[in-house]
């Protein structure tokens, strides 16, 4: 638990993780004296999340640890987070991009709506196995929407224990949902996330990464595209108004059904702003499109190591 408490604690959020999309598995440097605190600003045009909302819907944390090597050759440890939904009681689905650093060492899933409340109620899983999509292919692109080159920008992470009885496994979609995804469809997105769209501007802005850690959500998000495929969905964000930002990687897109039930179709996958900031559209990955590849690993077996 020592170690645990102490990885909180140096929790940084440094932001170079995962390198090459936009919404990183990290988020930025984190205040030394008011680090991940509890406040109350909107995530980009959303609210704060209470733990109803998040344990209805299966939503959850990811704190990575990374190990790499500086110049001299001697070890050194970052963190990062992303976001998570539970597809089932010990599967999480989330981005690709947020598992696939070769130096990813530990995953930490997290079942409070808070980070710096999870390690004090013992609220996380470990994670034994991530599992990128083989055919993640981030193109030269870089974050643009294109029928011909989907990122396939989705993992799957496995726990070493049943997740918390109160948390529901979020509904993957059917047909039926996709043929919902018109101009007239609305989504609800959740993450662990900035809430400042303005990377460019504020990037040394403590109050901003300060508000990284803690769930929110923003509903009536607007669709503009859907692949031919079904593999990846664009949104709009308004120019940064409303929508998903660093450290939402992972996070869930739901659409509501008619009778009010929140149906899992999209990951935040990427922004499509080139400076990294998040007032462009944002691209996510098409649940739908992925089923086969989800259902083909959650059934094998799965080795989990001990803790």
């Amino acid at each position: 638990m020592k170690k645990i408490e102490k990885l909180f604690k140096s929790l940084s959020l440094s932001a170079a993780i995962t390198g090459v999309a936009l919404f990183s598995s990290c988020g930025p440097r984190a205040s030394k004296n008011n680090p991940l605190a509890g406040n109350n600003q909107a995530i980009m045009g959303g609210n704060v999340a209470n733990e109803s909302f998040q344990k209805q819907n299966g939503i959850v944390g990811l704190l990575l640890e990374v190990e790499r090597q500086d110049l001299g050759g001697a070890p050194v440890t970052s963190q990062g987070i992303c976001t998570g939904v539970l597809i089932a009681k010990r599967w999480v689905l989330t981005a690709g991009h947020c598992v696939r650093d070769k130096g990813l060492k530990k995953i930490i899933v997290i079942f409070d709506s808070n980070f710096r409340n999870a390690v004090r109620a013992h609220n996380f899983v470990f994670g034994a196995l991530a599992i990128a999509n083989k055919s993640y292919n981030p193109t030269e692109q870089f974050g643009a929407f294109s029928d011909l080159h989907p990122w396939n920008d989705i993992a799957l992470v496995s726990l070493t224990e049943d997740a918390p009885s109160a948390f529901n496994v979020a509904p993957l979609p059917t047909t039926k949902d996709v043929e919902l995804l018109n101009a007239d469809a609305k989504l609800t997105l959740a993450g662990f996330g900035v809430t400042d769209f303005n990377m460019t501007e504020h990037g040394n802005d403590k109050s901003m990464h300060d508000s990284a850690g803690i769930l929110r959500s923003v509903s009536h998000i607007v669709i503009n595209d859907v692949t031919i495929d079904n593999k990846e969905i664009v949104i709009d964000q308004e120019n940064g108004a409303r929508g998903a930002c660093h450290g939402d990687s992972g996070g869930p897109a739901y659409l509501e059904e008619a009778d009010g039930k929140l149906v899992l179709i999209g990951i935040t996958s990427r922004g499509t702003n080139l400076n990294g900031n998040c007032d462009r559209e944002n691209v996510l990955t098409n649940v739908f499109g992925h089923l086969d590849w989800i259902n083909k690993q959650i059934h094998r077996k799965v080795k989990r190591p001990a803790h």
